[in-house]
């Protein structure tokens, strides 16, 4: 089935987006003694850009990226095609919320791709930022949806603010 998705036409998780999972689940296992690089070039640019020619989008960067890690780039989330898209265009992980740690599939790709998982609990609000710049100093570049959820993009929600205290942690003001 079909669908018209921002512009593009798509269809919903096809055959050839299983076998690009599927096969990239495995490289990524055998790949495990070969380090975080090899690990990273599995799940960012081969998974991420074969996803994006399984879905059939056509994903075209404009402008340039900074390549010095860290960097914390904060995006607005429209679709899950977010994540192939951005991913197949730099080196980068996602911060997601904690109860996608235990979905099935996509918890699972989603730690293979470095995700880190923060609680949107207030109360948790140093945690949080303790994670995001263990992230950033490793070093490592990461991606933060600041609604906390997909949305059609059509207005602004309410942020999420505690992850930007992460802008006054001083081990990060270089």
């Amino acid at each position: 089935r079909c669908a018209d998705v921002t512009g593009v036409q798509t269809c919903a998780l096809p055959i050839s987006f299983f076998v690009v999972t599927v096969s990239g689940i495995v490289v990524y296992v055998l790949g495990l003694p070969l380090g975080r690089r090899a690990r990273r070039f599995v799940t960012r640019h081969w998974w991420a850009r074969g996803s994006c020619r399984a879905f059939g989008l056509d994903c075209r960067l404009t402008g340039e990226i900074e390549r010095h890690e860290p960097c914390l780039f904060v995006v607005n989330h429209l679709s899950y095609f977010d994540i192939v898209t951005i991913g197949s265009a730099v080196e980068v992980s996602f911060a997601a919320k904690v109860e996608m740690r235990r979905w099935p599939l996509l918890g699972t790709l989603s730690r293979f791709a470095e995700t880190i998982f923060i609680s949107r609990d207030p109360r948790d609000a140093k945690g949080v930022v303790a994670q995001i710049a263990g992230h950033l100093l490793r070093p490592g570049n990461l991606i933060l949806f600041p609604e906390g959820t997909s949305w059609d993009g059509s207005e602004i929600r309410p942020f999420k603010s505690s992850p930007f205290a992460i802008a006054e942690d001083p081990a990060l003001r270089e």
